[in-house]
């Protein structure tokens, strides 16, 4: 008796699901879209078309103030010459002109900055970065990225005399 009421519903329950499966098959056949038809979103409710009172606001925002005090730039050597160099920067071409007093140096730089460490942890100094060393006008080269600084504001100046100039090296870290 007991193999029989198991029998009986080990066949009920596969019957269902076979019949179940039919009717899912059927029915999502009967409601697929195919490449010949087109798929028509609900139109939009008037409410989202209407602008009214209750429509979060966003300020602008203020215009970013320009620099009123420029004492360096950056960018590419174009031209050396006997006492001055041309720079290629997002501001133009400038000439920067250079003399007894002017300090050669090179700067090393981590081509990704690395990020202080967390509340508890130490640091651990894999990659040390060197210290700034002296250099010379010879070290320069037309298509080397540079920095020239000088105390003097060099806001729309196009000529300059530069207290530093740093040749920058990106260290691979």
């Amino acid at each position: 008796m007991y193999k029989k009421i198991l029998f009986i519903t080990l066949a009920l329950v596969i019957i269902f699901a076979g019949i179940s499966g039919i009717l899912g098959y059927l029915w999502q056949n009967e409601n697929r879209i195919t490449d010949n038809e087109t798929f028509k979103l609900p139109p939009r409710p008037d409410y989202l078309n209407q602008k009214g009172e209750n429509e979060l606001k966003v300020p602008a925002l203020p215009p970013v103030p320009e620099q009123q005090i420029i004492n360096n730039y950056s960018g590419q050597i174009i031209e050396i010459a006997a006492n001055k160099l041309i720079l290629s920067t997002n501001y133009g071409n400038k000439t920067v002109n250079f003399d007894g007093q002017t300090i050669f140096e090179k700067l090393f730089a981590p081509r990704v900055p690395q990020l202080p460490p967390l509340p508890g942890q130490t640091i651990v100094e894999e990659n040390s970065i060197p210290n700034p060393e002296k250099i010379t006008l010879n070290d320069l080269q037309s298509g080397q990225k540079i920095e020239v600084y000088s105390e003097e504001n060099l806001k729309n100046k196009e000529e300059f005399v530069a207290d530093k100039i740093s040749l920058v090296i990106k260290l691979n870290n």
